[in-house]
C-alpha cells in the first residue's frame, strides 16, 4: 500500500478490525502506543492480537487487555488476510 493509499483512510478505517483497500483486506494484528502524561515522560507499549484477543506487552509485564485504545496508537501493524 502506497503512503499516498494509507493518507486517503479515515480515522475510523484505520482503526476498525479489517482494513480493505482494492480486492485486498489487511487485519490490525498490533499496534505501539504511549502511555504517560507527555512526550518526556512514560514508554511505549505494545497491543498484539494473539488467538483472537488483545495482549498488552508492557516491558516484563504481559496481560490481557480488554479494551485496547486503539485510537492512541503510534504505528499500526496490518496482517494481509488471504
Amino acid at each position: 500500500m502506497t503512503a499516498a493509499a494509507v493518507s486517503e483512510l479515515n480515522a475510523s478505517k484505520l482503526h476498525s478490525r479489517v482494513l480493505t483497500t482494492c480486492t485486498v483486506e489487511y487485519q490490525l494484528h498490533a499496534f505501539i502506543s504511549h502511555m504517560g502524561s507527555s512526550a518526556h515522560s512514560g514508554h511505549y507499549v505494545c497491543h498484539i492480537m494473539k488467538e483472537g484477543r488483545w495482549v498488552l506487552f508492557n516491558d516484563r509485564k504481559v496481560a490481557l487487555s480488554e479494551d485496547p485504545p486503539k485510537d492512541m496508537g503510534y504505528i499500526y501493524i496490518y496482517k494481509r488476510v488471504d
